[in-house]
C-alpha cells in the first residue's frame, strides 16, 4: 500500500478521497491499536503509587474532602513546595467523579491524556506538511520514549504538563496559519493550564512571544498585542494563583524545593566547579539524553547529511574509536563506570525503586547494563548531539537571515517556536540538576522541530541505509520502554501486596514500617518531621519491619511476594524483621 509510505503520491480515488487522506486515518487507527497493545502488555491496574505521586494523591484527597490545596510538594521545612499542580488535580478529579476514587482511576486519567497528547502530536506533524508515515514515526518516537511511556502509567504531573503544552503549541500553530488571534488566545489558555500544572509552563508563552518578534508572521498577528495577550491570559492569572496559594497557607513558587536547590547549587560551588556542573548537565544530562531519545526521527536527516564529507569523516572517526574502545574493554585494559542521570532510567530498568536496600544502601537488585552496550549508546548519543547542534545552528542562522522575509511559511514559525521554547526550557532546568523525566516536553518539541524543518517532509527518500538508523533505535526504545515499564509495574503490584499484608493482616502502624518512599510518604509525611539516625529519611518513625527486594544481614524473612520480570530472572519483594541481639 504505497500511500502509507513516506513518499506515496496522492492520487484521487473514485470516492473523492485522496490516498494521503486515507493514510491519515489508517495511521490514527494504527496508533490507537499500538496503544491498546501497550496497555494490555503493561497493565495499569494496581493500588500503588509511583515516585512523587503519593504527594499529589494526598493533595487530591485534601481537595476532595476539605476543598483546600495542601502543600504541593514534600521538600524540607524551608522549601516544601512542588509543582503548581491544580490543573493536574482537576483532571484527575474529573475521572474520580466519573469512575470513583482509586489509584488505578488516577493512573488511567494520566494514561488517557498521554494517548490524547500523542494524537495531538500526530495531527500537528501532519499540519506542518509531513506525510502520514513520517508523522506516525515522529509520534511513535514520543510514545516509546521510556520517560514518556513510563510516566503515562503513573499519577505524576509530567504527562499532564506535556499534554496541555502540546495542545497549546498546536493552537499557536493553527492561529498563525490562519492569522486568527482567537485561536492564539486558546493556545495561551492551554499554556496557562500547563503552567498551573508546572510553573515551567511559562516558557510556552515566552517562546511564542519571542518567536513573534523573530518571525514575520508575528507582524500579521500584532507583536505587542501578543505580548499583552500573554501577560493577561498566562502571566497575570499565574501570579494571582501563586498569591492565593500563599494566602491559603499552601506552597507558592518561592517555596519550591527545586528553586531552592538551584540556588544551593550555585552558592555551594566556586565559579570553576559551577561551570563544570552546568557543562556536564548541558552536554550529558540534557542534550545527550534528549538526542538519544529523539534519535529515530533525528536519524531521518542522516541520509541527507551523508553527502557531506565532514559528516562521513566524523562518523568514521567515532566508529573507529568505538571499535578500539570495545577491544580495550574485551582485554580488560579499561573499566569505566556506567553513568546514568537517574530518577526514571537506570541501567536496564525503569523506576525509580525507592526502597532502603536499593536506594539508600545502593544494593544492586537488577540486571546491569553491559559496558559494551553502554559504549554503543554513548557513541550513538555523540552522533545525535552533533547532528542536533548542526541543525539547530542552521535553524538559527536561517531565522536571522530571513527574519523579515514575508514568504516564510507557518510551518517555519512552528519550527522556530518549538526549538526556541525547548532551548529556553532546557536552559532553565539545567541549573536545577535535572531529573531525566524533565526532558519529556523538550523531546516532544524537538520532534516537531525536526519534522517541521525537513527539506521535503512529504517525500523522504527511503533506502536500506536510511531505514536502519531510524528503525534500529526505535526498535530498541520499543523493547526497553515496554518491557521496562511492565517490569516496574509488576514489581509495584507485588510491593502493594506486601504493604496490604503489613497494614491489613499484621495490623502494623505504617510509620513503624520502612515500606519505601511512596508508602511512608503517603502515610507518614509531616512537614518538618526530623530524620532519625539509622532510619530511612522518608519519614520512618520506627523500623519494626522493613520491605526490600532481597535479604539483608541482621534481618529475618517474614514473607516474600514474587513478581515476574522480562529483563533478568523473576524477583520478589521481601518483608523483613530485624533480628534482636540476644
Amino acid at each position: 500500500m504505497p500511500w502509507i509510505s513516506f513518499s506515496g503520491s496522492p492520487k484521487i480515488a473514485k470516492t473523492g478521497r485522496t490516498p494521503h487522506g486515507r493514510a491519515r486515518w489508517v495511521c490514527v487507527a494504527a496508533l490507537l491499536g499500538i496503544w491498546a497493545g501497550i496497555i494490555v502488555i503493561i497493565n495499569p491496574v494496581g493500588e500503588f503509587m509511583v515516585n512523587d505521586d503519593w504527594a499529589y494523591v494526598r493533595s487530591l484527597e485534601s481537595l476532595m474532602h476539605s476543598g483546600g490545596l495542601e502543600t504541593t510538594g514534600h521538600g524540607p521545612l524551608h522549601a516544601p513546595g512542588g509543582p503548581a499542580l491544580v490543573t493536574h488535580l482537576l483532571w484527575g478529579l474529573a475521572f474520580v467523579k466519573a469512575a470513583g476514587f482509586s489509584l488505578t482511576v488516577l493512573r488511567v486519567s494520566v494514561l488517557t491524556l498521554g494517548i490524547l497528547a500523542s494524537i495531538v502530536l500526530f495531527l500537528m506533524l501532519l499540519r506542518c506538511g509531513a506525510s502520514a508515515g513520517l508523522s506516525l514515526l515522529g509520534t511513535l518516537t514520543l510514545v516509546f520514549n521510556p520517560l514518556f511511556l513510563s510516566q503515562c502509567f503513573s499519577f505524576m504531573t509530567d504527562i499532564t504538563f506535556t499534554g496541555f503544552a502540546l495542545v497549546s503549541v498546536f493552537f499557536f500553530h493553527l492561529g498563525v496559519q490562519r492569522s486568527n488571534t482567537r485561536i492564539v488566545a486558546l493556545g495561551l489558555a492551554f499554556a496557562l493550564a500547563a503552567t498551573l500544572t508546572r510553573q515551567l509552563g511559562l516558557v510556552l508563552a515566552v517562546g511564542f512571544v519571542a518567536t513573534c518578534f523573530m518571525h514575520p508572521k508575528g507582524t500579521e498577528l500584532g507583536r505587542f498585542k501578543m505580548v499583552i495577550a500573554a501577560l493577561g491570559i498566562v502571566v497575570a492569572p499565574w501570579i494571582g494563583y501563586e498569591v492565593l496559594l500563599h494566602w491559603l497557607g499552601s506552597t507558592s513558587i518561592l517555596e519550591h524545593s527545586m528553586l531552592h536547590n538551584a540556588v544551593m547549587y550555585a552558592y555551594s560551588m566556586d565559579a570553576r566547579q559551577y561551570v563544570e556542573f552546568l557543562s556536564r548537565h548541558i552536554l550529558v544530562s540534557t542534550l545527550g539524553y534528549a538526542c538519544v531519545l529523539i534519535s529515530p526521527i533525528l536519524a531521518v536527516r542522516y541520509g541527507g547529511l551523508w553527502s557531506s564529507g565532514r559528516f562521513r569523516l566524523c562518523v568514521a572517526t567515532l566508529t573507529a574509536g568505538l571499535a578500539a574502545y570495545q577491544l580495550l574493554l574485551w582485554f580488560g585494559i579499561v573499566d569505566p563506570p556506567v553513568i546514568m542521570n537517574g530518577n526514571v532510567i537506570y541501567d536496564l530498568g525503569i523506576g525509580p525503586v525507592v526502597l532502603k536496600d536499593t536506594y539508600i544502601m545502593g544494593i544492586d537488585r537488577f540486571p546491569t547494563l553491559p559496558k559494551s552496550v553502554y559504549a554503543v549508546i554513548v557513541y550513538w548519543s555523540v552522533i545525535a548531539v552533533g547532528v542536533f547542534i548542526a541543525l539547530a545552528a542552521d535553524s538559527v542562522r536561517n531565522a536571522i537571515r530571513r527574519q523579515g522575509s514575508p514568504e516564510r511559511p507557518s510551518s517555519d514559525f512552528l519550527a522556530v517556536n518549538c526549538l526556541l521554547t525547548a532551548l529556553v526550557y532546557m536552559a532553565i532546568v539545567v541549573p536545577l540538576g535535572p531529573y531525566d523525566r524533565y526532558l519529556i516536553l523538550p523531546c516532544a518539541l524537538l520532534i516537531v522541530w525536526v519534522v517541521a524543518r525537513m527539506p521535503s517532509p512529504k517525500k523522504v527518500p527511503l533506502s536500506l541505509g536510511s531505514i536502519v538508523p531510524v528503525a534500529l533505535p526505535l526498535l530498541c526504545l520499543i523493547i526497553f520502554s515496554v518491557a521496562g515499564t511492565r517490569d516496574f509495574l509488576e514489581m509495584k503490584r507485588s510491593l502493594s501486596t506486601a504493604h496490604d499484608y503489613v497494614l491489613n493482616v499484621m495490623k502494623v502502624n505504617p510509620c513503624h514500617v520502612d515500606g519505601g518512599f511512596e508508602f511512608n510518604g503517603y502515610h507518614c509525611y509531616r512537614k518538618g518531621l526530623p530524620h532519625q539516625t539509622g532510619l530511612s529519611w522518608w519519614w520512618v518513625e520506627e523500623e519494626k519491619y522493613l520491605i526490600t527486594l532481597g535479604t539483608l544481614p541482621g534481618y529475618r524473612v517474614i514473607r516474600t511476594f514474587p513478581f515476574p520480570r522480562v529483563w533478568g530472572p523473576d524477583g520478589s519483594v521481601f518483608l523483613l524483621e530485624p533480628v534482636m541481639d540476644q
